[in-house]
């Protein structure tokens, strides 16, 4: 399910979670209905629902503060953006990949930086 258009340069990938604490046919309808919302805001490129992992993968040039409230909204469950992708030059890194547990930014192993010493006990 999703809207598919081409990739513009800038463009960004979001995965949302929502919390998904049953599977029936009520929540599932909640969830398709606002992954329906969000595909339709301005910026999505397109839209992936995981509906097993309880995500949602939205890419585009669009405000994820905004999609959260919107699919909020809409099926009235909590969303929490839980990682975001950049596509630029050809490479892709993840922001989710360059933290650590403690929200420390950590140096580049291939190009030679040096990572965080771990925090103290």
């Amino acid at each position: 399910m999703g809207k598919k258009q081409c990739k513009v340069d800038g463009s960004k990938t979001y995965i949302l979670k929502f919390d998904m604490h049953c599977k029936c046919n009520g929540c599932i309808k909640k969830i398709n209905g606002g992954v329906k919302e969000i595909s339709l805001s301005e910026g999505v490129e397109s839209t992936d629902l995981l509906i097993e992992r309880g995500e949602v993968k939205v890419s585009g040039r669009m405000d994820p503060e905004k999609l959260c409230s919107l699919l909020h909204a809409v099926t009235k469950k909590c969303v929490q953006i839980v990682a975001q992708t950049t596509l630029s030059e050809g490479h892709t890194a993840t922001s989710q990949q360059n933290k650590n547990l403690h929200g420390q930014r950590l140096g580049n192993p291939r190009a030679g930086g040096e990572t965080a010493p771990a925090p103290s006990l």
